[in-house]
């Protein structure tokens, strides 16, 4: 008989309570496992994205590139600016400081958003942006299509905006996004032989 197994029938009373505790350890653990398909992780980076297709490319990196990375530098908490330009089109990697707490990634991320929106009347005439984009680490989870014969599509998007009014009272739901909704319009169709009839013009 080895000396563990005399211990544990020697004393009986602590072995069990050893068990005891190595099974309540046991469960503590199994319940606060994570439950996410994927893992949670920190972006620490934004997305800056403004194009003018009608400049070259020197022209778009003075013009356009450097005043967007003086303004995402002066902010503080950003550690360092990755610059991207290719087609008419200057891509901005912002990447935030791991000194930053997590707590506070959103107000930093907001600084860079209203400090992008202060720049962009001062930027080059058919400048589309700058666009600010911090959510590009979010997954999807689930996709749902809605659908209903018979109703029309501003009454299906009405169920939709419904329904994901609905989603956002869940917890642990952070965000929702429609796709495939279309803007109304409205067409005017010109009888011009009425209208000549009359003595008018289109104008």
């Amino acid at each position: 008989m080895t000396f563990l197994t005399r211990f544990g029938i020697d004393k009986s009373r602590l072995s069990i309570l050893v068990m005891i505790l190595a099974v309540a350890i046991g469960l503590s653990g199994y319940l606060s496992l994570p439950k996410r398909e994927d893992p949670e992780i920190i972006i620490r980076t934004a997305i800056v994205t403004a194009a003018n297709p009608g400049l070259r490319l020197a022209q778009l990196e003075e013009l356009v590139a450097l005043p967007l990375e003086e303004a995402a530098r002066a902010i503080p908490g950003v550690e360092e600016v990755r610059t991207q330009l290719t087609g008419g089109v200057a891509v901005l990697q912002v990447d935030l400081a791991h000194s930053v707490a997590e707590e506070n990634l959103t107000t930093v991320f907001d600084e860079i958003r209203n400090a992008m929106e202060a720049l962009a009347p001062s930027l080059p005439d058919g400048t589309r942006g700058p666009v600010v984009n911090t959510d590009f680490g979010d997954v999807a989870v689930a996709t749902a299509a809605v659908t209903g014969d018979g109703f029309s599509l501003p009454e299906i998007e009405e169920a939709a905006t419904d329904l994901r009014d609905r989603l956002y009272a869940l917890d642990d739901v952070a965000a929702v996004s429609l796709y495939g909704t279309q803007s109304q319009v409205v067409t005017l169709e010109v009888d011009r032989g009425r209208l000549a009839s009359l003595g008018e013009t289109l104008n």
